[in-house]
């Protein structure tokens, strides 16, 4: 770049490259490397202040930066008039980890600027390398050149202003012969179109006359291989004045084949096994003979759906008196499913979460989730947050990373994982305020 000292509102294109060459995109002022320039020689060296131009079409201000879209890491930087003031080589340059700043020299020196349309020379008679050159003067009396080079241009050029003049002619003869034939109008493209269109179906209509046999005896068929069956079984399917699938070739099974047999022996059955009941209908007593006791019929609980139950219940006992509400993936009171190496953070709503009004004051409170295995051994203690403390309805969160889940995961069986709820309360007494089962299934 070439400016002449004093330049003033001048814009420069610098680039930026990371460590590996690649440019680097999307960067503001306030993310820019410190930007500097310096005039070569004994000069010190300053740092040029970025700001940011609203468009990339801004008017000039001193230190504004804007990205070129689309221009592979290229910024418009606006030169501080200062750097321009002097003669000389200004360079600038900036550096930082991963943004390496790359800008040609500018090179600041006196241009000197000559009109020829304006202007004027003197060529005084002087002596320039041997040769005088006398002042101009206006050449009176003297005798035309003669030859066969003069013979064709003329006194004056005068052959050759006759020899443009004809050519000129001859071009307006041409152009005006073209012109007198007159364009084709919008009508007359129409019927030329019309005209072709016409034979190109003459030349389709006889390109074949397949039947349906024909078509489905071929392995590949598409529309151009059987000329007009396509628009013939359009006409005659809907030219007809009644359609039924077998008018048209359709094969209807009417006999009842093996598995349609059996579908039917099934539903007289269920048929069988209910009887009305006002607007319903519901299941007869026989039907419900082995249902459990007050469902319409049969005895009481067995033996192995008591000790279910039980099991159930049992289950149920280490829960914290009160009620509890929870939020999945806390699927039930007590229960948790997670899913290894998925993330479990409240920004995404998916944070383990638990609340009630049974749970004393955890104002100033910190609390955790603790994760045991089959033996009661610690495998993690995570931090939990408090939501709405000292209010009637208190909640506790809980946000596992992938890192963290893949961990639980791999830290035994998925089904003996048992998680205590605990708080440290603000006098440092400590309180379980629910326990449980964390269930870690493979992703």
């Amino acid at each position: 770049m070439l400016v002449n000292p004093g330049t003033t509102s001048q814009s420069v294109d610098v680039q930026i490259l990371n460590d590996s060459g690649l440019p680097v995109t999307g960067l503001v002022a306030a993310t820019m490397p410190p930007i500097y320039y310096s005039l070569a020689g004994a000069n010190s060296t300053t740092q040029i202040t970025l700001s940011d131009l609203s468009l990339i079409t801004s008017a000039y201000s001193s230190g504004g930066v804007k990205e070129r879209v689309g221009a592979a890491g290229v910024y418009r930087l606006d030169v501080p008039n200062g750097a321009l003031a002097v003669a000389g080589t200004v360079k600038i340059y900036g550096e930082a980890s991963g943004k390496h700043l790359i800008c040609e020299p500018i090179e600041v020196q006196q241009i000197s600027a000559f009109n020829p349309a304006s202007d004027t020379v003197i060529l005084a008679a002087q002596t320039h390398a041997g040769a005088v050159i006398p002042t101009v003067s206006i050449l009176t009396g003297h005798t035309p050149q003669t030859g066969d080079a003069f013979a064709r241009i003329g006194n004056n050029g005068a052959n050759l202003t006759a020899l443009g003049d004809a050519r000129l002619a001859n071009l307006d003869v041409a152009v005006s012969t073209r012109n007198a034939v007159a364009p084709p109008t919008p009508a007359a493209i129409r019927a030329e179109i019309d005209s072709n269109s016409t034979k190109l179906d003459v030349a389709v209509s006889t390109r074949s006359s397949h039947s349906a046999a024909d078509v489905w005896s071929v392995t590949t068929r598409t529309l151009s291989s059987f000329g007009t069956l396509v628009n013939d079984v359009r006409d005659a399917v809907w030219g007809a004045a009644s359609r039924t699938l077998s008018a048209f070739g359709f094969t209807i099974n009417t006999n009842a084949n093996a598995t349609e047999t059996a579908i039917k022996n099934t539903t007289d059955k269920l048929n069988a096994m209910i009887e009305p009941d006002g607007a319903d209908f519901r299941f007869d007593a026989n039907a419900l003979e082995m249902a459990p006791a007050g469902g319409g019929g049969g005895g009481g609980l067995t033996t192995q759906q008591n000790t279910w139950l039980e099991s159930a219940y049992q289950k149920t006992l280490p829960i914290t008196s009160g009620r509890v509400t929870v939020v999945s993936p806390v699927v039930e009171a007590g229960r948790v499913e997670i899913i290894a190496g998925d993330d479990y953070f409240s920004a995404d709503g998916r944070a383990l979460q638990w609340s009630s009004a049974a749970w004393p004051n955890l104002t100033g409170a910190t609390v955790s989730m603790k994760v045991y295995d089959s033996a009661r051994a610690l495998l993690g203690t995570f931090a939990g947050s408090i939501q709405n403390a000292g209010s009637a309805e208190q909640g506790i969160s809980v946000e596992l990373s992938s890192i963290q889940t893949t961990a639980l995961y791999s830290s035994g069986p998925a089904t003996a994982l048992s998680f205590d709820l605990e708080a440290t309360l603000s006098g440092g007494r400590k309180a379980t305020l629910a326990r449980g089962e964390i269930v870690v299934k493979q992703n």
